[in-house]
């Protein structure tokens, strides 16, 4: 739902985490506005410098930026359940050095418990989910941990 996508990035502020600003309606399709505005998503840019590669400084400086916004999130009591490169979005700054921020909160949930087991979060990606989420449900912030490291390697 848009509306509790907003509210949740509404709640979060961190330098790696994307802002939403409003909500657009147009011919019964409610879509968010946010900021910054990305270049591409990580997996896009990824894809594209298969052949050259990104250097281990630059991917080591990119998840430490990650693992920084994403528990920044868990500290807010959300947890995404969707960490892939595809929502992961890469913008330019204004020195041209590429950034990355934590999007689309569709999956996630918020919730006062810091360890909320839920049996099945809506629109989560099987690829980067904690094997043991099969069996013992998904687990908070371990279960986001797990899928950034899949990011990560």
């Amino acid at each position: 739902n848009t509306l509790r996508e907003m509210h949740l990035l509404g709640q979060l502020k961190h330098q790696h985490v994307v802002q939403g600003v409003g909500m657009l309606l147009e011919q019964r399709e409610c879509s968010l506005l946010m900021t910054p505005v990305a270049e591409c998503t990580l997996h896009d840019y990824l894809r594209a410098r298969t052949a050259v590669g990104v250097q281990a400084v630059t991917l080591k400086r990119w998840l430490g930026c990650l693992a920084s916004g994403l528990d920044s999130i868990h500290r807010q009591h959300i947890f995404h359940f969707d960490i892939k490169p595809a929502n992961i979005l890469m913008y330019l700054d204004r020195n041209r050095v590429p950034r990355l921020l934590i999007s689309d909160f569709g999956a996630s949930v918020s919730s006062p418990n810091s360890k909320p087991a839920i049996s099945r979060p809506r629109g989560h990606t099987p690829l980067y989910a904690a094997p043991e989420s099969t069996t013992h449900g998904f687990q908070g912030a371990a279960f986001d941990i797990f899928s950034l490291g899949c990011v990560y390697f």
